[in-house]
């Protein structure tokens, strides 16, 4: 019965804090009704600190339901103030009931008890200015006294002071309930955006009709970024803001990027003829295009920067493009240039890091590591590094064991420091003393990168056909591990030693993922490059997920990316 009459009661507050037909004032009786049904839904009862009388329950409960009823079909407003009245007693003397071992040399009764009433009227109520919710300025008055109270309880130094304390938190609840809204307040702004609108709607049309270039008619490609950002900055004040300096501010930044804009067309008296017999116009576009990301954006590893790499090439393609405008031979150079900026500024933007990579730092050098003969082993280590601490690693074949790299030095695994372009050649010899039961053999298993992953089980002084264990596990979120350089994919891996051996641990970026394998007979490996169906794959990927250029590719791993497709390749 009390579900149905709460349904109801929830039915008739839809309608409003006024009954409009008789003209009934429900306001108060609302308010009481959402204490107690909080009331009833958030307290425990019992005899342990904290619960509340379950008699009194029972009868608040009862009373509740008769306010419902009330609300639900009243007879006359006195009625409505009575039951309203009634059920704040009763809300009241449920509030006293709690089992409590506070104590004071003061009477604290009466302001424990109103304290406990303004807390569940507050968490009752909703601020906002919809029908039966209450200004924010009310609910944190209000919430400020019964604070002020609730400290009270425990350092008032008189008991004045606890009368004063209740008799201010009784008048600012009553302050509170009156503030309450019987209808929906519509606001009106204190402030007009009305021009930054204008503006805006000004800018987008600019930006919809207009193009950069350095051709007659065309705008300066600087200022349309430019104002392509003070446009959506804008916009953004605009749903947000109800400051008028700040509505102000910005829209008189978005006025002088439209007119430094605008200032910037090329008409026939501003033109300048290129010195060159051939058209060079889109070409000096490009020039300009491309300008701009260089001097507008950074290289690095963190979010919203560009790889090194991808701002290198849009440098070297920017100067190569540069030199042609005086010293092409023909059309198809320029044309052929033209194309191939445009492919690296296009490279650029998409190339921007939406996660952070592993550390390194900005100026980066090739490290190349070969083998003495490739059927004797592989090597890792082979890509382009910033200055910090590299490890390299070779990885003798069955029936071969590594000796030395070509400098002397004997680690295995290695680390160098990277300070310039350097080559490392390891070295490999066939094995040619014979198996006894007395051979021990050592097993060195490690990661590719320690950065990336470690790996656990290695072991030295190991007899033939003893059982180990080895382990890859992931240190950097975003790879994954990808298998062990002799094609073994378990982890954990149990591994029967018959020999010496170097295993490598293999780890991937996770956004570079095998998803859609290529067939191995459409990929050749022609001149250390990579080709796919008889062209060069569009993105190739070294193993640590970074995009490489696809030329004069050492051994090791790669991944290539194609039509759509992705496929893993070993380069031998």
């Amino acid at each position: 019965m009390r579900k149905i009459l709460l349904f109801v009661g929830s039915i008739l507050f839809g309608f409003g804090l006024y009954a409009q037909e008789n003209s009934y004032n429900f306001s108060e009786l609302t308010i009481q009704l959402s204490v107690a049904d909080f009331v009833l839904k958030n307290t425990e009862q019992g005899t342990n600190e904290g619960q509340y009388s379950s008699e009194l329950y029972s009868q608040l409960s009862g009373k509740n339901n008769a306010a419902l009823a009330i609300q639900l079909a009243p007879q006359s407003q006195s009625e409505i103030d009575q039951q309203t009245e009634i059920l704040a007693d009763a809300i009241r003397e449920y509030a006293a009931s709690v089992v409590t071992s506070t104590s004071s040399e003061f009477n604290i009764d009466e302001l424990s008890t109103e304290v406990t009433v303004a807390t569940w009227l507050l968490s009752a109520s909703k601020i906002g200015t919809k029908q039966g919710q209450f200004p924010q300025e009310q609910y944190y008055a209000l919430y400020d006294v019964k604070q002020e109270a609730k400290a009270a309880l425990k350092t008032a130094e008189s008991q004045n002071e606890i009368d004063e304390n209740y008799q201010t938190l009784v008048a600012a609840e009553d302050v509170f309930k009156a503030s309450v809204y019987v209808e929906d307040v519509v606001e009106i702004p204190s402030y007009d955006n009305s021009q930054l609108s204008l503006s805006i709607d000004r800018a987008s049309l600019l930006l919809e009709t207009t193009t950069y270039g350095t051709e007659i008619g065309q705008y300066s490609v600087t200022e349309y970024m430019n104002l392509s950002k003070a446009t959506e900055s804008a916009k953004t004040i605009l749903a947000k803001s109800n400051k008028q300096s700040e509505i102000d501010k910005e829209e008189a930044a978005l006025t002088k990027a439209i007119q430094t804009y605008t200032d910037t067309k090329i008409t026939e008296e501003t033109y300048v003829k290129p010195d060159s017999p051939y058209n060079v116009g889109q070409l000096s576009s490009k020039i300009e295009t491309a300008n701009y990301y260089l001097d507008n954006t950074t290289y690095g590893t963190n979010v919203g920067q560009y790889p090194i790499a991808q701002y290198k090439n849009l440098l070297a393609e920017t100067e190569k493009a540069k030199d042609l405008l005086t010293s092409a031979q023909n059309q198809s150079e320029i044309d052929a240039q033209t194309s191939a900026l445009g492919q690296a500024i296009d490279e650029y933007v998409e190339s921007k890091l939406t996660e952070s990579l592993p550390p390194q730092y900005d100026e980066t050098f090739d490290i190349n590591v070969m083998v003495n003969n490739e059927n004797y082993g592989k090597t890792y280590g082979s890509g382009s590094y910033s200055k910090r601490s590299v490890r390299i690693i070779a990885s003798p074949a069955s029936g071969y064991r590594f000796v030395k790299w070509e400098d002397g030095n004997e680690d295995n695994p290695r680390n160098i420091m990277v300070t310039k372009d350097e080559v490392y050649m390891a070295v490999f010899e066939k094995i040619t003393e014979p198996v006894t039961d007395s051979t021990l053999y050592t097993i060195n298993a490690v990661s590719i990168d320690d950065q990336l992953g470690l790996v656990l089980g290695s072991s030295k002084n190991i007899a033939y056909g003893t059982k180990i264990t080895l382990i890859a596990q992931v240190s950097f979120d975003g790879y994954h591990f990808a298998g062990w350089s002799d094609g073994n994919t378990e982890n954990p891996r149990q591994l029967t030693v018959t020999e010496d051996q170097v295993i490598v641990a293999l780890f991937e970026n996770g956004s570079t993922a095998i998803d859609d394998p290529i067939v191995e007979n459409d990929i050749q490996i022609i001149q250390r490059q990579i080709v796919m169906n008889g062209e060069v794959p569009a993105y190739v990927y070294d193993i640590l997920g970074r995009k490489i250029a696809n030329k004069n590719l050492s051994q090791g791993v790669y991944l290539v990316s194609m039509n759509g497709k992705t496929a893993r390749v070993f380069i031998q």
